[in-house]
């Protein structure tokens, strides 16, 4: 069949007209005009005939892509499957590094107000944050029942602790917020230590919370988070107690 002949028998040439393949080349372009150009096969498919000289033809083909066949899986190299290994250990390790630091300052957190309400767990509602403002507040509140003594004690227990603790750079104004947005951020350590085994030991190794520290905090937060630990360590060295009291 010549050039510019379509194969496609079902496609009558007096319907031909107009028509677009799918590619969007014109199909039977002029085809019936006038006659001249255009002869009629017996199965009606149109064709080019002689004309005043050789013009473009209809336009190529569809092109037919192969086949594509699926991808085969291929088996994992030992490399492969150690390096995946690792970065999941990795991950592991970077995500018990960060929860060290957030258990850092939930310590320090803690230790600040066991020094101040020693007798007692906890006084509800009371925060490093805020326990200026609570005990101001206590002779209004008739739920507090803190008497003026009590009052008197927890203050000076605040005070002196806080000029403890000013020495190293800490700021009442500051570091009390600072250590809760530590604690939401990174999270605490999920379980408690066997307290006769190595982790504990290493909790309990003011250099190896140094290096956590180090590794695990962004550079704008390297700063407080090490003074938080270096408060935390201050307070342990007056007390005589671990750092990480469980």
């Amino acid at each position: 069949m010549g050039a510019g002949t379509r194969s496609d028998p079902g496609i009558k040439t007096d319907t031909a007209a107009g028509i677009r393949e799918s590619t969007g080349t014109a199909m039977g372009e002029d085809l019936g005009r006038d006659g001249a150009n255009s002869t009629t096969t017996g199965n009606g498919a149109g064709t080019l005939g002689p004309g005043p000289g050789p013009g473009p033809g209809p336009g190529p083909a569809p092109q037919k892509y192969p086949d594509v066949k699926p991808k085969e899986r291929r088996a994992s190299t030992k490399q492969e499957t150690d390096m995946k290994t690792s970065s999941d250990a990795k991950g592991k390790e970077t995500s018990k590094q960060e929860r060290i630091v957030g258990e850092i300052a939930f310590q320090l957190d803690r230790r600040i107000l066991s020094s101040i309400f020693p007798d007692r767990a906890r006084l509800y509602g009371f925060t490093v944050r805020n326990i200026p403002e609570k005990v101001a507040q206590s002779g209004a509140d008739p739920f507090l029942q803190l008497t003026t003594e009590q009052a008197s004690t927890i203050m000076e227990r605040y005070n002196h602790i806080m000029d403890r603790l000013k020495q190293l750079g800490y700021d009442p104004s500051v570091h009390p917020t600072l250590t809760e947005h530590i604690v939401n951020t990174f999270g605490i350590l999920r379980d408690r230590p066997d307290m006769t085994g190595a982790e504990a030991a290493a909790y309990n190794d003011i250099k190896y919370l140094q290096e956590v520290v180090k590794n695990a905090t962004p550079p704008d937060m390297f700063n407080n988070c090490m003074l938080l630990l270096n408060c935390l360590h201050q307070l342990s060295q007056d007390d005589g107690k671990p750092l990480f009291i469980w």
